[in-house]
């Protein structure tokens, strides 16, 4: 579990995650099988610079935002300052209650929804095994054989994968053997 700031085609806010990762083995002489287990919660994460933009947006639209800096400063001879001064003036402060609650607002809806939500609860599993036969063979040969199995579930209702209208559901398996 933690918080942290990640860096990708954005900047994420991970806040409250969870990554658990499990296993279980059992073990022999000849033989192993292992079991693994990990899973992902994105908890309350959510991308900052959508946040930012949708603050934004929320306070003044970009275009209004723009005529009234233009208009500001050429039209009525005002400063760069003062049409600055004069665009940000319904901009949301921060540490006000107004400003607060857009950004509960915006950080609880998922991205896919217009907030910068992230919902992550994927998950993979993993099972490998492995047998050597060199105890029954007299030792004059070791030869052993296995198996892996892995499947992976994205979940992220649209918010990292391409999983919106359709689950997506990866499965990987192989055999070996080796004298």
């Amino acid at each position: 579990m933690g918080d942290n700031i990640f860096q990708g085609t954005s900047r994420f806010a991970q806040r409250d995650y969870y990554i658990g990762q499990s296993k279980l083995e059992v073990k022999g002489d000849n033989f192993f099988v292992r079991g693994y287990y990990t899973r992902n919660d994105a908890g309350n994460s959510y991308d900052l610079a959508r946040t930012g933009f949708a603050l934004n947006e929320a306070s003044t639209p970009y275009g209004t935002w723009l005529i009234d800096y233009f208009v500001e400063s050429y039209f009525n001879d005002g400063t760069l300052e003062a049409a600055r001064n004069y665009a940000d003036r319904n901009r949301l402060q921060p540490r006000t209650n107004a400003f607060n609650e857009e950004f509960n607002n915006i950080t609880s809806t998922l991205v896919t929804e217009g907030g910068s939500k992230i919902y992550d609860k994927s998950s993979y599993s993993h099972l490998d095994g492995n047998y050597n036969f060199k105890s029954l063979l007299n030792k004059w040969a070791d030869a052993q054989i296995g198996v892996s199995y892995r499947t992976y579930n994205p979940d992220s209702k649209g918010t990292i994968f391409n999983d919106a209208e359709e689950e997506i559901s990866v499965e990987e398996y192989g055999f070996y053997s080796q004298i």
